[in-house]
């Protein structure tokens, strides 16, 4: 086995980040591709030991990163990223986006995208590359890239795709390599779908459907007929807003909006990019194009442990999955603005769909030992992973007047594990920070002299003495493994 070092797996084709790298105020666009592209890179003599071959029982070894090895486009990538960079620095994210052998051009203008044009093409043919001709030389407001259509409009499949698309949704498909084949065309245009009821239902259909692809003989059942007709009547090829990581948002005239749902067997939800504050947003301006535009949209089947999950449960995990989604983006376009009042205005709303999500903590009893049982551990992992979004200035809703922070809530249960928690007198106000985490999440504390109407039952295999503790201590002081990217050493010094 080779191990492929991580900085090549940095930056490879992905529509996400193809997409992030585009600025939502980019009006004029042009394509370069590039032609041979894997060809044009030469690799070292170690390198060819990663790219062979075997042809009538020989084996040999390529001198150049041949198309069809998913290790020469990990080397194309890097070598195409490295080379511009080099060339324009750091910051030739702003001038283009990359896609494999693609590279879009953009500009808030025509005179800017067209010098950009002629930069990123000179640099090309310094690094020997051979700039195709079959892609016009021309510089338009709405270009086709990727299988993708391309304008200030935003971004989604071109007309060719679509229609093909919007035929094999009212076909009925014959063999299970034509069902395959329109999965996958769905999976690349899940944007495509704008007329969902929840976004869940997407994947609710992808999953009766990927069951059949398989089945000998093939035979599309009554159930599968159905997820087809889903999909059919919610096809529309609704345009995602552009909205790169540079795009700050700042609370006041912009905000993020993400709805969540969950079904039986999926979960979903959307990114939306709004005008005003969080306070100022409710589910009826999201419909408003006016008011809202649609940035991303993602969903995700339960497996057959996760199905048996509690509706609550399925709720806060839709909303853990759709974080975990748009986390670097979050990040990126939330930062603080001025340096004086950094994160004072939420920049983040997240809107529910059931109260179940929001107060079904608020009853909810664990066994003795929140270690003791699956069920407890899940929930102890998705705290950790609420722990990263402290940084971030988001707030989250279920209807009007009614706020809730959704690290509060699971710290809630970290803290009081058995115990029922009594109502806040700050339930009706919107709160913001980072959860009141002591220690690590994943740490059993012990507190003694605890209230007794508190009820905490401790586990008394839990209990050390004075000496086990000190050892315990010295060993954390030692520690070199890593809690939310910090050393536990670190944490305990």
């Amino acid at each position: 086995l080779v191990e492929v070092p991580e900085h090549y797996h940095l930056g490879n084709a992905n529509v996400e980040t193809f997409m992030r790298t585009v600025n939502n105020d980019s009006c004029w666009f042009s394509c370069i591709d590039i032609d041979s592209a894997f060809e044009s890179l030469e690799v070292t003599e170690e390198g060819s030991n990663l790219l062979c071959f075997n042809i009538m029982g020989k084996v040999y070894k390529s001198t150049v990163a041949l198309q069809g090895f998913s290790y020469s486009a990990m080397c194309w990538t890097y070598h195409l990223r490295h080379g511009l960079q080099a060339a324009l620095g750091a910051n030739f994210t702003d001038m283009c986006a990359i896609f494999v052998d693609d590279i879009l051009v953009f500009g808030k203008t025509y005179d800017q995208c067209m010098a950009r044009r002629r930069v990123i093409c000179a640099v090309l043919r310094a690094l020997k590359k051979k700039i195709s001709t079959k892609t016009p030389a021309t510089v338009t407001t709405h270009i086709d890239c990727v299988g993708l259509e391309w304008s200030s409009d935003g971004v989604k499949l071109n007309k060719e795709n679509e229609a093909t698309l919007r035929t094999a949704l009212t076909t009925t498909p014959k063999s299970g390599a034509q069902l395959r084949r329109l999965l996958g065309s769905v999976n690349f245009a899940q944007g495509a779908f704008p007329y969902l009821e929840k976004r869940s239902d997407l994947s609710s259909a992808k999953k009766t459907l990927f069951a059949l692809v398989d089945v000998k003989p093939f035979r599309l059942t009554q159930e599968g007929r159905k997820a087809l007709a889903v999909l059919a009547n919610a096809y529309g090829n609704a345009p995602l807003a552009l909205h790169s990581y540079g795009n700050l948002i700042s609370g006041v005239n912009t905000c993020w909006t993400l709805i969540f749902d969950a079904s039986e067997d999926a979960v979903g939800g959307a990114l939306y990019r709004c005008k005003g504050s969080t306070s100022d947003i409710d589910t009826e301006d999201l419909k408003d194009p006016a008011k809202s535009s649609l940035v991303g949209v993602f969903s995700k089947a339960l497996d057959v442990h996760q199905r048996g999950w509690a509706v609550y449960e399925k709720e806060i995990y839709s909303v853990l999955t759709g974080m975990r989604k748009w986390y670097r983006l979050l990040v990126a376009t939330t930062k603080p603005t001025t340096k004086g009042d950094p994160m004072a205005v939420p920049k983040i709303l997240i809107l529910t769909d059931s109260m179940v999500c929001m107060y079904r903590w608020r009853d909810f009893k664990l066994p003795e030992s929140p270690l003791s049982s699956v069920k407890s551990r899940r929930f102890l992992g998705w705290c950790e992973t609420v722990a990263s979004w402290q940084a971030l200035p988001y707030v989250i809703k279920h209807c009007k007047g009614m706020s809730n922070d959704f690290a509060d809530l699971l710290s809630r249960w970290v803290s009081r594990p058995s115990a029922p928690t009594r109502p806040s007198a700050n339930d009706e106000e919107s709160t913001m920070g980072a959860p009141p985490y002591k220690k690590p999440c994943m740490m059993n504390t012990i507190s003694h002299g605890a209230n007794e109407e508190d009820d905490i039952k401790i586990d008394k295999a839990l209990e050390l003495t004075d000496e086990q503790a000190k050892l315990v201590a010295e060993a954390l002081i030692q520690d070199d493994s890593t809690f939310q990217g910090v050393r536990i050493k670190d944490i305990y010094k």
